[in-house]
């Protein structure tokens, strides 16, 4: 329920950066509490991560996005997408106006192999994948070559398990989502008939759900099969992995997937494009209570004609925010930003979600995070300001950049959604900052 506007009257400002599953459970916690709420989005559209990340045959947990719709038009919040912090405004121009300013911007960037050939043509993060199948406006256009009829995939975690499965299932079953209708046509002509999956370490190292996986091998005319070391331990995972066949074991005439573990890669072999990996076989070793793979020093090559790496997320710098390059995050102590690592707080300014702990954790994570960050801000409320004219931003911004508001977001959704119930389909992205203007002027 839209919290009681005259709670407002405190005079408690918050700017959030980020309108993403961090953002949005911050503004929920941050009205509750009484405060006045101004949400900034780089994108034209709201909610990020669960537009933009989660697989399109997830539907159930994209609903989420009904959540953040019921904050998102709470009287006390405002919304302003297409507006860049660090460009379109300055996060000191934050500070001037808000009380405090809450940091919400994930790690919307990928972590690297660190290896020779990952920047060939066909080597691809699985990020970019991702954002380019669900219709990201900065990568409708990087569609990858799916001319090839093995992909390997370095990882495997919840999204190395959703790319398979988009590049393997049938383009019949994902033409009722929300998928990029250029994403699913590159998909009706794609070669791809295998995915190998490369883990560095053993079964019972894998950062895979066990029920990505029994999806994943429910879908007809896929095989799930398995490669490489196998684990002597018996645990519930090692048991489940053991229950599918051995890779030599499973006919060609089937697409797979095989999961091919204790293999590293060395280096992605190609002149202008992938042509192949080359990989190390692993052994594990146990270390400060942990299993780590060490190389053996025997290698082979894997011939493949798109590499995707799936290895984690990573932050990305925001001119006015610290940032620490190691981490990928905000340095904070709890929440409360910091100048540095181990540095001093800065007044005014916090941070939740990704940038705050890192690539970790569920959507729903990201709730309990704000709500502990959203207590610190209350805390130090013997720091709010005077009173602020809050048409303020919307002058500074009206001289800049074409910003949309939440009432133009709900007009794009009834719009996208009406398409799609048009079409057939959850529902009908708008692909552009252009596109969501013709829209509105229509």
């Amino acid at each position: 329920m839209p919290s009681d506007s005259s709670q407002t009257t405190r005079n408690w400002r918050v700017a959030v950066i980020g309108s993403g599953p961090a953002g949005m459970y911050a503004a929920e916690a941050l009205l509750k509490r009484g405060a006045a709420v101004d949400v900034f989005e780089k994108e034209f559209a709201p909610f990020g991560l669960v537009r933009y990340g989660v697989a399109p045959d997830h539907q159930k947990i994209k609903r989420t996005q009904a959540v953040f719709e019921r904050t998102l038009n709470d009287p006390a919040l405002r919304l302003f997408t297409s507006v860049e912090i660090g460009r379109d405004l300055h996060v000191e121009q934050l500070r001037d106006h808000y009380d405090q300013v809450l940091v919400a911007l994930g790690c919307p960037s990928a972590r690297d192999l660190e290896i020779p050939g990952e920047r060939l043509e066909n080597s691809v993060s699985a990020t970019d994948l991702v954002n380019w199948y669900n219709g990201h406006p900065r990568f409708v256009t990087a569609a990858p070559s799916l001319r090839t009829q093995r992909v390997v995939v370095v990882g495997m975690g919840n999204v190395a398990i959703d790319v398979a499965r988009i590049l393997l299932r049938e383009p019949a079953d994902l033409a009722s989502t929300d998928i990029s209708s250029s994403a699913l046509d590159t998909l009706r002509h794609s070669q791809v008939r295998e995915v190998i999956l490369l883990a560095r370490r053993g079964p019972n190292q894998a950062a895979f759900e066990e029920k990505e996986v029994r999806e994943l091998a429910a879908l007809p005319g896929i095989v799930v099969c398995t490669d490489g070391y196998t684990s002597r331990r018996k645990t519930p995972k090692s048991i489940f992995l053991s229950s599918f066949p051995r890779a030599s074991a499973t006919p060609l005439e089937h697409k797979r997937v095989v999961f091919h573990f204790c293999m590293s890669p060395k280096e992605v072999l190609g002149t202008t494009s992938v042509q192949g990996v080359r990989v190390e076989r692993n052994t594990l070793v146990e270390s400060a209570a942990r299993m780590k793979a060490v190389g053996t020093g025997k290698f082979s090559e894997i011939e493949c004609g798109l590499l995707v790496r799936a290895v984690g997320y990573h932050g990305v710098a925001v001119p006015g925010i610290p940032f620490c390059d190691a981490t990928g995050t905000v340095p904070n102590a709890e929440g409360r930003v910091l100048d540095r690592q181990d540095g001093e707080v800065v007044r005014g300014m916090y941070v939740t979600g990704w940038a705050k702990r890192g690539p970790t954790g569920l959507i729903g994570t990201n709730k309990s995070c704000a709500q502990e960050t959203v207590a610190l801000m209350e805390s130090d409320l013997d720091q709010v300001g005077p009173l602020r004219d809050e048409q303020d931003i919307k002058q500074l911004l009206g001289e800049k950049v074409r910003y949309l508001s939440k009432e133009d977001w709900n007009q794009l959704n009834a719009w996208e959604l009406s398409e799609g119930k048009r079409l057939g389909t959850a529902r009908r992205k708008i692909l552009s900052h252009a596109e969501a203007l013709a829209v509105l002027d229509h």
